[in-house]
């Protein structure tokens, strides 16, 4: 049984992992003489039935999240057990044929983070019939791990003290230059599936509507996927839960379907973001969703948002995004304006992380971090390193509760 929540759509999910090499562009991440750029691809996609099959590893390597465990100030062997969390997928299934071809998404992970971030949202929209393919941006990511063995960790050069961003801000001139090199990767991304396509030996060749394709992101991957619809009129909708990298250049280019999603100035400061990040975010996305031409969905800040942001509280939109498409001419647009719509509730026994550690100090210090990034999905529940763990958690799933994870203190 998987901890992660189940997917609603009718379609049974396959999922495949793909190392891709961009011969064309060399890793400016990694220095003078460096080689061609690399990516870790994973495709979710619907899959023929198979209820006996076993389920794909929710992260193939933990080595990837010690970065992110770092950055949560976490031990860096916090994530090590995500191993053995299961998805709903069947690794390398073949493509399901109840229809010809499935329209497609591409997703883009925020900074320090993982292809696998999103991944109970990704099992959903596979399950309602859309092909979703996950990058990892090495050297963007918390970690990409490669078929050889090799493990790319997090630049922390992206990575600034807080509190951050002011007009002169160093960090501008390196996202300069970072945020178009992670959006082409996005492009060499979309090239690599319209190969595939064309090839009627691969298991997903065929099984792509690449006229529906759309490009969604959070955080850093929100900036990297609204640059790559800046840069090329390849996706037909795009959804953006990050900012872009400058507010004036969305109206130099036609976007495609657009939803933009932020959050309040108040969560933002809480975060200990500055008011230039939050100007930036909040009024960028208002930029851009003001040049619009075709139909967009806008998010924007309640009241309090920091200087001219200042807004009421209700959304705004333009057009209606929905275009009530179905099947198989289901567009990119309508599922990015529906996701949040479908999005499961968190299970009323929710999964419990359990710490186990030394002393009370340790105990707690990790608690608190854990509830500012998890308290409303999971139970924490604490374990001296003298007591029988495996009694633990046993007693937690005779409650008809599962262990979604166990941190230890090393």
């Amino acid at each position: 049984m998987s901890v992660l929540p189940s997917p609603t759509g009718p379609c049974p999910i396959g999922t495949l992992t793909r190392h891709w090499v961009d011969h064309d562009r060399r890793d400016i991440f990694a220095g003078p003489g460096a080689g061609p750029r690399e990516l870790m691809v994973q495709l979710w996609y619907p899959a023929r039935p198979d209820p006996g099959a076993p389920r794909a590893a929710y992260v193939d390597d933990p080595r990837t999240l010690e970065q992110l465990a770092l950055l949560m100030e976490l031990p860096r062997s916090a994530f090590a057990g995500t191993g053995s969390i299961r998805t709903h997928a069947v690794r390398d299934a073949p493509v399901a044929k109840e229809q010809e071809a499935y329209p497609v998404l591409v997703f883009s992970h925020g900074r320090c983070e993982v292809r696998e971030h999103n991944t109970f949202q990704v099992e959903e929209l596979a399950s309602h019939g859309y092909v979703v393919v996950t990058i990892d941006h090495p050297s963007a990511a918390s970690g990409a791990s490669f078929p050889d063995g090799r493990l790319v960790e997090f630049d922390a050069r992206l990575l600034p003290p807080w509190p951050r961003y002011a007009p002169d801000d160093p960090e501008a001139a390196l996202l300069d230059s970072v945020i178009p090199f992670l959006a082409d990767d996005v492009h060499f991304v979309l090239r690599r599936i319209a190969a595939l396509n064309a090839d009627p030996e691969d298991v997903l060749g065929g099984a792509w509507i690449l006229a529906a394709s759309a490009v969604f992101g959070v955080s850093l991957g929100g900036v990297v996927v609204a640059e790559a619809c800046v840069r090329e009129p390849a996706f037909a909708a795009v959804l953006d839960d990050g900012w872009l990298r400058a507010p004036e250049r969305p109206r130099r280019r036609a976007w495609p379907a657009s939803m933009w999603m932020s959050r309040d100035a108040a969560t933002m400061r809480r975060e200990g973001r500055g008011e230039y990040d939050i100007t930036r975010a909040n009024g960028s996305m208002r930029a851009a969703f003001e040049g619009l031409s075709a139909d967009g969905l806008l998010r924007p800040p309640p009241e309090g948002c920091a200087g001219a942001l200042a807004r009421p509280a209700t959304g705004v939109a333009r057009r209606p995004l929905v275009r009530g498409a179905t099947g198989s001419d289901a567009s990119a647009g309508s599922c990015l304006s529906r996701e949040r719509e479908r999005m499961p509730a968190p299970p009323s026994d929710r999964p419990a992380i359990v710490i186990v550690a030394e002393d009370d100090t340790t105990r707690m210090r990790i608690r608190e971090t854990l509830s500012r990034w998890f308290s409303n999905d999971y139970r924490i529940v604490e374990v001296e390193a003298s007591s029988d763990v495996i009694d633990e958690v046993s007693r937690i799933r005779d409650a008809d509760a599962e262990v979604a994870l166990v941190i230890a203190e090393q």
